[in-house]
């Protein structure tokens, strides 16, 4: 039963919850739940996913619930929906500790095809959601339709994900334009990057503060206290060059 609603909530999020922070939560407790039900070792729980994730890059701060959604609030700022992409990262970790069949999962030697394709810019502009089923073999994992996820047989060599999620961009309606694409990489940032339609509709591409949260918890617990008409720290963050602009 409870495999059977982590594989329902993973794939459709919406349906289960209202926000990231209930999201994130609900879906570690069924996975520490599980372990619980197979004896997987009695000390394993909630902070071994958050370790694994902080280790990364994927969960930031490591002192709330919504670590997985604030890595991505902060590197797309403008997308307003995090579920689906913190529903593929949570799917990963489902498939690895055997609480999520996948069947669709792709030769090694195509894998590694596919991900030298889109580090050269091959899927770097031009693709809605049917031009980019329409180009690649199916999806090993799909959540709502707005995040493709591709699994190598090889388990430990991570995932790559096409997010296409329904976006308003003025004067042109909803879009479901492949935005940004995600594949491993030693840091998670060398394994992401936006499209050119995902440039058009976040300002992740331009300099912009980003708060301070970590040097903020330290001045709070040495009793630090913030007046209203004072401002929070911030640090300022550099323009992020894309990878593919040459071929824009």
């Amino acid at each position: 039963m409870l495999i059977q609603r982590l594989g329902h909530m993973l794939r459709r999020p919406g349906m289960w919850v209202g926000c990231d922070y209930d999201l994130e939560i609900q879906l570690r407790g069924i996975i520490t739940d599980l372990w619980f039900i197979d004896e997987v070792d009695e000390i394993k729980n909630d902070h071994d996913i958050i370790n694994k994730l902080i280790a990364e890059g994927l969960y930031y701060p490591s002192n709330v619930a919504n670590g997985v959604g604030n890595v991505f609030r902060n590197i797309a700022p403008d997308i307003g929906r995090y579920k689906e992409y913190i529903c593929s990262i949570y799917a990963r970790i489902a498939f690895l500790e055997g609480y999520l069949e996948i069947k669709a999962l792709l030769l090694p030697d195509e894998f590694e095809a596919l991900k030298a394709r889109i580090v050269k810019g091959d899927f770097s502009r031009g693709y809605n959601q049917k031009a980019l089923l329409d180009e690649l073999p199916p999806p090993s994992f799909t959540v709502t339709k707005n995040v493709y996820c591709y699994a190598s047989e090889n388990k430990d060599s991570g995932w790559i994900y096409f997010d296409v999620p329904s976006i308003y961009i003025e004067g042109k309606g909803y879009q479901d334009n492949v935005i940004s694409i995600r594949w491993p990489a030693p840091l998670f940032e060398d394994g992401f990057e936006l499209t050119k339609e995902g440039y058009e509709c976040t300002r992740r591409g331009i300099a912009q503060p980003k708060f301070d949260i970590d040097t903020t918890m330290t001045m709070w617990s040495a009793g630090k206290k913030w007046s209203p008409s004072e401002s929070l720290l911030t640090i300022d963050e550099e323009v992020r060059k894309p990878l593919w602009e040459d071929l824009w």
